[in-house]
């Protein structure tokens, strides 16, 4: 069961199969149908024949091929979406099925690459993207000479693959690696990609660190070519210059806000101008065709009538090339003028939707202030209100704690008194001389009225001590 995919995504002729060759050798399968090695790629491509078949179906279905740049978005559908996405998992599963980790590659991918995230997740699997980039003029010289592209067909190719697998693996684990950096130090590239993975491989790096270098070196990159020369071509020079030098911060700081953004704002301005360029392209193929073909036609008679009419031949191929020239400058214009006004387009929207921003940001800030201003004056007018009451409670506090004092106080002193009177009558009922002078007491009170001498005086009652036992 497939539980990790590492997927490849790049441009044909970028350095993909050495790549997946890399990740074969720590462990990831490789699939069942595999295509071999050719003229093309003496080493191997290290990729599914059935894939390859399919995703050229699956294009010619779009009404597109390997060699169209245009983007296919817009062709397919919802309803062709999900069939799309169900056919790449039973695929993945046919060719890699029966194994934990796999490597996947092959270059239209990038054409398909938000499907083939989509089926990766439908069968469960976790995916780390690869994206290496190596400089468009190699893989435009690499075009030419393996398939006979035209180097502006080869150059907007280029730029649809790295835009569309850049901008569709946004939301996946990934990496970037310079093509020219891989062969250089296939070991520190090769750990880098390892250690970003959110996965283990099969096998180590240090493990199979002699194999990836026999495999690896420098004679697998047959065209040179540099930064300046992508920046002095006059196709390149714009869009795919800026294009290149962003993947190339990437490899480093892949999360680079400033680099992804500038990578839309070219996506922005390319894809509405694809079928411009295409309709430039091909009036300017067909009037060089049409050309060819005339010259063609009438080379028996040029070649009979050559003394005779060189010098209006000479003429001629004057002309031929004068017009050659005005239509690669008007070609030149329309493409910088669209480009112009697409630029011009975008920083107008850019500054307009600036202003609304920053409008609003101070809108809110001053609402905010006034709000903060309001809600700190509240707490401190209650902050003040608390502090007098406090104040207040605790003089309420502290005359009650003296009144109860001074109450306790006096009622100790009542006490102390009452207590010294009860001693002193407990002491005088007590003695021998109150007890025999009771009968004086008697004729005492007959003398002052008391009752009569029938009756006699009741007994004083002793009145019980207090004691300080509170």
């Amino acid at each position: 069961m497939i539980k990790n995919v590492i997927l490849i995504l790049g441009m044909h002729r970028s350095g993909t199969s050495a790549l997946t060759r890399v990740m074969n050798l720590l462990g990831a399968s490789l699939p069942k149908t595999l295509l071999g090695a050719n003229e093309g790629n003496a080493r191997g491509h290290w990729e599914s024949q059935k894939i390859i078949d399919a995703h050229d179906a699956m294009l010619t279905e779009l009404g597109s091929d390997w060699r169209d740049f245009r983007t296919l978005k817009d062709a397919i559908g919802t309803r062709k979406r999900k069939a799309l996405i169900d056919a790449m998992a039973d695929m993945i599963e046919a060719e890699y099925g029966a194994s934990e980790t796999v490597a996947i590659k092959e270059p239209r991918i990038c054409r398909f690459t938000s499907l083939y995230l989509d089926a990766i997740a439908s069968v469960g699997a976790k995916v780390h993207v690869i994206i290496p980039s190596r400089n468009p003029l190699e893989v435009m010289k690499s075009l030419k000479s393996r398939d006979g592209m035209d180097e502006q067909s080869a150059l907007f190719l280029w730029l649809t693959h790295m835009l569309e697998a850049e901008h569709d693996s946004r939301n996946v684990s990934r990496s970037f690696v310079d093509y020219a950096d891989f062969l250089d130090d296939p070991i520190k590239e090769t750990k880098h990609l390892v250690k970003d993975m959110p996965f283990n491989t099969p096998h180590t790096v240090k493990a199979v660190e002699k194999q990836i270098i026999d495999f690896v070196n420098p004679d697998l990159k047959r065209a040179a070519a540099k930064l300046d020369d992508v920046n002095q071509h006059p196709i390149a020079k714009t869009w795919i210059a800026e294009c290149y030098q962003a993947f190339l911060v990437l490899t480093t700081t892949p999360k680079s806000k400033t680099t992804l953004a500038t990578l839309d704002r070219i996506r922005s301005a390319y894809y509405p101008a694809i079928d411009m360029i295409r309709l430039i392209q091909h009036d300017f193929t067909e009037k060089l065709a049409k050309k060819d073909n005339d010259l063609a036609d009438s080379g028996d008679a040029l070649v009979k009538l050559a003394k005779e009419h060189e010098a209006a031949w000479a003429m001629e191929k004057i002309k031929t090339d004068q017009q050659i020239k005005t239509l690669s400058d008007e070609f030149e214009a329309r493409y910088h003028k669209e480009k112009d006004v697409a630029e011009a387009k975008f920083q107008a929207m850019r500054t307009d939707m600036t202003a609304q921003i920053d409008r609003q940001k101070s809108e809110f800030q001053a609402q905010f202030d006034t709000q903060k201003s309001e809600h700190e004056t509240q707490i401190n007018t209650l902050q003040s209100e608390r502090a007098f009451m406090q104040n207040e409670f605790d003089a309420v506090i502290s005359d009650l704690e003296k009144t109860v004092s001074d109450k306790e106080a006096a009622l100790s002193a009542a006490y102390h008194e009452l207590h010294a009177v009860q001693e002193n009558l407990h002491a005088v009922l007590s003695s021998s001389s109150w007890r025999m002078t009771r009968g004086l007491r008697g004729v005492i009170n007959k003398l002052r009225g008391a009752p009569s001498p029938t009756k006699a005086l009741p007994e004083p009652q002793i009145a019980p001590r207090i004691t300080d036992d509170r």
